[in-house]
């Protein structure tokens, strides 16, 4: 997939599958002048993943129906964070099955 950012330059993601791409990663670079003022620019960077499938039980089960995939062959990821309590750390998990969804 191709596009253009707002300044017009030339921006490539790659789609691999349904629900992750792969978007720029971008910077804001301050140039400061000798008179003192300050120019802000971005900066692309490196590609990272981007998921973006809602997350909802008839989702997941609407993607498993049209690949033919097993939910049981699934490995489940979840990312916890201690949302209010900050004693509470964030941490990510891979130790779900498709009932604790």
């Amino acid at each position: 997939m191709e596009g253009v950012d707002w300044p017009g330059n030339p921006i490539k993601a790659q789609v691999e599958n349904e629900g992750r791409c792969k978007e720029p990663v971008k910077r804001i670079h301050i140039e400061i002048y000798e008179n003192g003022r300050e120019k802000a620019e971005y900066h692309l960077g490196s590609l990272r993943y981007k998921y973006y499938i809602p997350f909802s039980k008839k989702t997941i089960d609407g993607i498993l129906e049209k690949t033919g995939t097993d939910k049981n062959r699934i490995i489940y990821y979840g990312n916890f964070t201690g949302g209010p309590n900050a004693n509470i750390p964030t941490f990510r998990t891979n130790g779900l099955t498709y009932e604790q969804l």
